[in-house]
């Protein structure tokens, strides 16, 4: 007999700016599990970021991952049993240091 998996759907929400090793581990993990993915940019985004990661993404991972424009947000809310968990992708410690803020703040830094 046929076992039906049912696929699920995640959405991974970050700034993705830039789109890092931690970004990755996390996606590959996701999208090894069989899991539907689609990223939530916590963010405004211009065009030409959105085609470039769109761009970074399908070199990556040879297919389109979904995009969608949350816009920005301090909060994320939910009301009982709504169908849908939070989970916790786990990550390794040396991993979980590693900042888009403090990459974006490095490359100003060195910019002439």
């Amino acid at each position: 007999m046929d076992t039906f998996k049912q696929i699920r759907t995640t959405l991974f929400i970050g700034k993705f700016m830039p789109f890092h090793e931690g970004h990755k581990l996390i996606l590959d993990t996701l999208i090894g599990n069989g899991d539907k993915v689609k990223l939530g940019i916590k963010r405004e985004i211009q065009p030409d970021e959105l085609n470039e990661l769109k761009k970074e993404l399908k070199d990556i991972y040879g297919f389109d991952i979904e995009i969608v424009e949350l816009g920005w947000f301090d909060r994320i809310g939910h009301g009982r049993g709504t169908g849908y968990t939070f989970d916790r992708i786990p990550t390794p410690k040396d991993m979980e240091v590693i900042s888009s803020s403090k990459i974006r703040t490095q490359v100003k830094r060195w910019r002439w």
